[in-house]
């Protein structure tokens, strides 16, 4: 087993990782809610929520008016 090098170092997250963080989150629950829809034979929410994982990674003055 190895020793840590800094075994008092404090994780401090940059915002790439907070990021990283908050766009994996949003990304299982669109897959559950994508899944339960899917199951539930709801083709509305279905159709709605297709391109939702990248509207939510957008900028929101970069949305489109579907988005």
């Amino acid at each position: 087993m190895r020793r840590p090098v800094a075994p008092n170092a404090e994780r401090v997250p940059d915002g790439s990782h907070i990021v990283s963080w908050m766009s994996d989150a949003l990304d299982k629950v669109r897959r559950r809610l994508w899944n339960q829809a899917r199951r539930d034979r709801d083709e509305k929410s279905v159709k709605r929520m297709r391109g939702v994982k990248y509207a939510v990674l957008k900028n929101p003055g970069d949305l489109t008016d579907r988005q």
